[in-house]
């Protein structure tokens, strides 16, 4: 219960954090240079995706593997899927935006971000959260508390520091304690789970593509239908949303090996009182920072008339409280086609939401249309579990 309670402070130290970070950005930086920020921001998420699917299985299948062997076969192997596969996002970023040095910087904590985010599954799917809470303060918290004094400094500074402190803390921390995984080489167990790792990826990757397209889409559209600069203060009114969505994963992450086993065991497909918590959770967070906004913008910053739109948007995390949890349940029951169904049609439905954005030009539009999509996604999850034979 401890450990459990240091994980909630400290996901919740980082969130504030990161709202810490963008508020001095919302304060120093100019609209333009914002939108460049939320830019490099997406690629910067693109490098969560460089696992191809392969940080998902782990959730599947280490919470029902007991051998050491077999749990370090999964982890590997991910970890070099995770490794080339920034390296390939890193050498497009670099081709497509010109060597940008805003983007390249974020690029670099991706990787970092990547490489961490493998070996945090590895321990949350083994149920470890001690060597979670330790990746957590040491490789998220701290270089990220570093990084915010930076920009405290100048944005230059912060360019600088903010993959370094990173890097050099992921690096520290492998070479000195290397978090007691001790990887069995013998290639036995690497090609005895390669193949079901790679077919059970496959739809988990293309599922994680349309996630992915789904987050960034929008930001997307603003840059092509309204301009860089409104780019800049969508990312403004999303800064919330943005900076609270992924509570509903980071408390879900406390109780998912409990729901995939009782998924497969117990054939279960609603949880309700998991799911009761984690909307609570969220809901509670959600209050805090629209108050919390409301004051901090208004104080800090030159755009308070975006404060109603900002509190808006904030609703629209509701939906994953409980979208979290049913991604475990369709993973648990291998239903990961049905899931990569629901997934697109939700996006295509989304991309119709944003074309009538387009055509209208309104900023307001395209907030509404971002806060349906999640509504329109866990409608459709929840009426498939409920209604399709599974």
């Amino acid at each position: 219960m401890r450990s459990k309670i240091i994980y909630i402070f400290l996901s919740y130290s980082i969130q504030l954090l990161n709202i810490l970070l963008n508020l001095v950005f919302m304060q120093r930086l100019p609209v333009s240079l914002l939108g460049d920020v939320a830019i490099a921001k997406i690629w910067l998420q693109t490098f969560d995706y460089t696992h191809l699917g392969t940080r998902f299985a782990l959730d599947r299948y280490l919470p029902m593997t007991k051998s050491d062997g077999h749990r370090s076969a999964y982890l590997l192997f991910s970890l070099l899927v995770s490794f080339f596969g920034s390296l390939a996002i890193l050498l497009i970023s670099l081709i497509i935006e010109n060597a940008n040095i805003t983007i390249f910087s974020f690029c670099l904590v991706g990787i970092s971000l990547a490489i961490t985010n493998v070996i945090k599954a590895y321990f949350r799917a083994t149920e470890n959260i001690k060597s979670v809470n330790i990746l957590m303060g040491w490789l998220y918290a701290f270089p990220l508390t570093i990084s915010l004094l930076a920009s405290l400094y100048s944005f230059n500074a912060f360019i600088l520091i903010y993959p370094i402190s990173f890097w050099v803390l992921l690096i520290i921390l492998l070479l000195k304690y290397g978090f007691n995984i001790t990887f069995d080489m013998r290639w036995r167990y690497i090609l005895a789970i390669k193949r079901k790792m790679i077919g059970t990826s496959k739809l988990l990757f293309l599922n994680s593509v349309i996630i992915y397209l789904s987050f960034v889409i929008d930001r997307l559209f603003v840059d092509w239908s309204l301009g860089r600069d409104a780019l800049g203060t969508y990312s403004i009114i999303m800064f919330v949303f943005a900076s609270i969505f992924s509570i509903p994963s980071i408390l879900t992450e406390l109780i998912y090996p409990k729901i995939i086993r009782s998924t497969v065991k117990e054939k279960k497909l609603f949880h309700w009182k998991e799911s009761a918590l984690v909307f609570f959770g969220t809901c509670v967070v959600i209050l805090i920072a629209n108050v919390s906004m409301y004051y901090l913008v208004e104080r800090f910053t030159k755009y308070s008339e975006l404060v109603p739109l900002m509190q808006l948007a904030a609703i629209g995390v509701i939906p994953y409280s409980c979208i979290a949890i049913l991604n475990h349940v369709f993973n648990a029951l291998d239903k990961r086609w049905l899931l990569f169904i629901i997934n697109l049609v939700s996006l295509l439905i989304y991309v119709l939401f944003l074309f009538v954005a387009h055509s209208f030009k309104q900023m307001d539009i395209f907030v509404f249309a971002k806060i349906t999509y999640g509504f329109v996604l866990l409608g459709a999850m929840a009426l498939t579990l409920r209604y399709c034979k599974i």
